[in-house]
């Protein structure tokens, strides 16, 4: 009777023990199932989130190019606020890497951001938009590398400077200035064309202290200029000091009567004679609001934080 009990006791045991091993097999499967699932949704999320990324370069692209004034409509650094995309949501903003101000120089490339939201995923797209010009500088000498080339002083001297320059090596210096007046110039008689609008750019350093400088440009009768039939068109004064450059822009329409005699383009100051330095002068035809195209070689996907 007891070989029995132990027997029936055995039978027993090993019914539960298979039971348990079932019971395991059940639950892992059901926990590897889960996590397939998960891993199957999360790459699903992972996908949608890059391609709403991408989306919205697109729409931010699309929305700086559709807007004129972009540039002081949106804050530097700053996302716009989530808009709804697919199952997820989207964003993007910008942000100029060279000064973290949008609105300070209309030439500045800045660099627009994607963010993409699905679920739990999240990922990031940017690439850099300039605006592309190709209207080609009518200054001859404009980087100041082949010394004064090409200019010559109002009223002052102009030499070739190269313990500092805005770019590359060399710069050009005014010095030794009569009055406000003075300072260098090119003759651009065989350039301009009449009721033509020139947009037109320099680089300004003055030698020492502050001071307000200027474009102008004189078209009508030859030197000397003052008293003569013709007329001063001037750009805005702006604040220049001695220990950095600073951009000065102008955009002047020339008219004349008759055929033109002479034309220059100038930067002086609005007031003293103090020496300053000038380099990267520019001046094209007024080309207008043009969109804003992706850099080639600019695109990255973010680290995230």
């Amino acid at each position: 009777m007891r070989v029995r009990r132990c027997h029936r006791g055995g039978m027993y045991v090993a019914v539960l023990m298979t039971a348990t091993i079932v019971a395991v097999i059940g639950i892992s499967a059901l926990t590897i199932t889960r996590i397939e699932l998960r891993s199957g949704e999360g790459a699903k999320d992972t996908i949608e989130a890059r391609f709403y990324a991408q989306s919205a370069v697109e729409m931010g692209a699309f929305s700086i190019n559709d807007n004129p004034t972009w540039r002081t409509t949106y804050s530097n650094d700053t996302w716009v606020a989530e808009r709804p995309i697919g199952n997820g949501k989207y964003t993007w903003k910008l942000a100029d890497e060279q000064d973290d101000d949008l609105a300070n120089d209309p030439s500045q490339p800045v660099r627009l951001y994607g963010k993409g939201i699905a679920g739990d995923a999240l990922r990031i797209y940017s690439t850099v938009v300039e605006t592309e010009v190709d209207a080609p500088n009518l200054l001859s000498n404009p980087g100041m590398e082949g010394g004064a080339t090409g200019w010559f002083g109002h009223d002052c001297t102009v030499a070739q400077y190269t313990a500092g320059a805005h770019s590359g090596s060399k710069s050009l210096v005014a010095k030794s200035r009569v009055d406000y007046w003075a300072g260098p110039c090119q003759d651009i008689t065989s350039t301009i064309e009449i009721g033509t609008t020139y947009e037109i750019e320099a680089w300004v350093k003055m030698s020492s202290g502050p001071c307000q400088a200027r474009i102008v440009m004189w078209v009508g009768s030859e030197w000397p200029w003052e008293g003569l039939d013709g007329q001063w068109l001037t750009g805005p004064d702006v604040w220049v000091g001695d220990s950095g450059w600073t951009k000065l822009t102008a955009t002047l329409t020339p008219t004349w009567s008759g055929s033109l005699d002479a034309a220059y383009v100038k930067v002086d100051t609005a007031w003293g004679n103090t020496a300053f330095y000038i380099d990267d002068v520019v001046m094209i035809e007024e080309i207008g609001v043009q969109p804003l195209v992706p850099l080639a070689g600019s695109w990255r996907r973010e680290v995230l934080p």
